[in-house]
């Protein structure tokens, strides 16, 4: 594996990457029943012992709306769209 240089940045925040998982509803797509998964998936990752477990391996999870997530997955999208432009990242 070849080595890569490690950068050490000021602010930690600078450093921050964000890792994020959604579900595709597929044939039942209609905003009341997308509605309701993302409730009942934000309600369980809320729960005191769900919680707990995620937090031994070391989880951060939050539940959002599926206007909240699209948001954040244009923002994702655009800020490493910048990295591998200018990073000049090319598919071999």
């Amino acid at each position: 594996m070849p080595a890569y240089p490690v950068r050490a940045f000021p602010d930690p925040a600078a450093s921050f990457v964000e890792r994020f998982q959604s579900w595709k509803a597929g044939l039942v797509d209609t905003a009341a029943v997308v509605a309701r998964i993302a409730a009942d998936v934000s309600r369980q990752l809320k729960l005191p012992d769900f919680q707990e477990r995620l937090t031994a391996l070391g989880v951060d999870a939050a539940g959002t709306t599926p206007a909240e997530f699209k948001a954040l997955f244009t923002r994702e999208v655009a800020t490493w769209a910048k990295v591998v432009k200018a990073a000049k990242v090319a598919l071999d």
